[in-house]
């Protein structure tokens, strides 16, 4: 009756789910570390992705930069095996970060985590 094993299916589908988790992580990391309102901020230097679990560390004074956000960012969704789906979290853990949510900067009056995820969210739709 079936000419591949249904376990084959399974396959198939759980990679497709782990790539458009990839690509909807990227897409969410690249808006995060744009909407930043400072390009070398201790906010952008603190960005972190991690997968499973939340991942708390700050750490004062880290301006690694956009380009060093995105690197360090897209090391861990890289390093998501292709073969089984797992959560991604990101975050930026420096203490001021709820206000900038709260809209207290002038270069980011809507925040930035609503804007970028309501913008992934609308296309991942």
């Amino acid at each position: 009756m079936w000419d591949k094993s249904p376990s084959l299916f399974a396959d198939v589908v759980e990679r497709a789910a782990v790539k458009r988790v990839k690509d909807a992580s990227t897409d969410m990391l690249t808006a995060l570390v744009d909407l930043a309102p400072v390009d070398t901020s201790n906010y952008v230097g603190n960005m972190t992705v991690s997968l499973d679990a939340p991942n708390w560390t700050y750490v004062e004074g880290k301006t690694i930069g956009r380009g060093g956000a995105m690197a360090n960012g897209m090391g861990v969704i890289n390093s998501m095996p292709v073969d089984k789906l797992h959560s991604v979290f990101l975050s930026s853990t420096v203490p001021y970060a709820k206000y900038l949510e709260r809209g207290h900067s002038r270069f980011a009056p809507n925040g930035v985590f609503t804007v970028a995820f309501l913008g992934v969210a609308t296309w991942y739709r």
